[in-house]
């Protein structure tokens, strides 16, 4: 079985096949792909081929080939074929607008919210609740249904487009509380876009806080841009971006840094984004992202008033604090 949707049988002749039920398509095969089949999706490539070295490694590297070429052409899915319509109104938030400009294809990127859940509570997020005009965290998370039909509606609404990587971003709440989701999200994509000859590119903000190494090694075996927003120094940085319960996120957020480097220390796409809040520590801030700057370059910096008492004069504090990056 190479899926959910595939059998594999062999005829009284011995003549070995595949049938994938969701394109109705039946495939003859030989003896290594027969044998491979099961393990195929299940184990990785190089899993694959330690296991069925016996084969020879040349015979195994071929039939991954021609698998990888079947999953290519829309078969060995693991789910049943949908019927995949555009998305006519906003699904998540409710709002009654249309997305006919979206579905015409002048949409660049497809930003995907896909939790209002966030495991932090910081002071000055928009969606703490207490900013006029933008929704607060809550317990709800986009249904994969409507997700693919939004994935499916960016990637098949756009004929003779002229960009050759279609970008889809990952955002919350948090987003990584939704792993698995993101993980099925990320399968839907490269599938589709596959069948459609197209290509796509991921990309996920973050709070830093659930990067585990199953998490980072997907996301860059995926070679997602990953942003994690981290705030420079520990005074500044547990001010603002608090766990529940009070207690602040920057010693796990950095050992989480430290760790997701020395891991993979080749993936560069990934950077800082970092909010400057009163009352700062500018020299702490600066000395901090000298240090992981080859790691993490600083993406994007920006300044928030916190309060009536928080507040930036209105000049900026000082114009020695340059960011030179990459």
């Amino acid at each position: 079985m190479c899926g959910p949707l595939t059998v594999q049988y062999r005829t009284k002749s011995g003549r070995c096949y595949l049938y994938d039920l969701g394109t109705g398509e039946i495939i003859e095969t030989d003896e290594t792909i027969d044998a491979i089949a099961g393990d195929y999706r299940l184990l990785d490539h190089d899993e694959i081929l330690l296991k069925y070295e016996a084969l020879g490694r040349d015979a195994v590297e071929t039939a991954l080939r021609e698998l990888d070429a079947l999953r290519a052409e829309g078969c060995l899915a693991d789910h049943p074929p949908e019927e995949l319509v555009p998305v006519e109104h906003d699904p998540f938030d409710g709002n009654p607008y249309a997305l006919e400009e979206f579905w015409n294809g002048t949409a660049s990127l497809l930003i995907l919210g896909i939790t209002e859940r966030c495991n932090l509570c910081c002071e000055y997020c928009c969606y703490s609740g207490k900013v006029e005009g933008f929704r607060a965290h809550g317990n709800r998370t986009m249904p994969y249904e409507t997700a693919t039909k939004a994935i499916a509606g960016f990637l098949g609404n756009r004929p003779g487009s002229v960009v050759d990587i279609l970008p889809i971003t990952f955002y919350g709440g948090e987003p990584l509380l939704e792993f698995d989701l993101l993980k099925r999200l990320v399968a839907f994509a490269n599938e589709r876009a596959a069948v459609l000859g197209k290509k796509v590119a991921f990309s996920v903000t973050t709070n830093g806080t659930l990067l585990k190494d199953e998490v980072t090694d997907f996301l860059v075996e995926h070679d997602f841009h990953i942003t994690i927003s981290f705030d420079g120094a520990r005074n500044s940085h547990n001010r603002y971006r608090k766990f529940r319960d009070g207690s602040g996120s920057f010693d796990l957020v950095r050992s989480n840094l430290r760790r997701f480097a020395k891991r993979h220390p080749d993936h560069k796409s990934r950077g800082i984004n970092m909010v400057l809040a009163p009352p700062l520590e500018l020299d702490a801030m600066a000395a901090l992202m000298q240090e992981i700057i080859d790691d993490y370059p600083l993406s994007r910096a920006s300044w928030v008033n916190i309060g009536p008492e928080h507040r930036f004069p209105e000049q900026a504090p000082s114009t020695r604090y340059g960011c030179y990056t990459p």
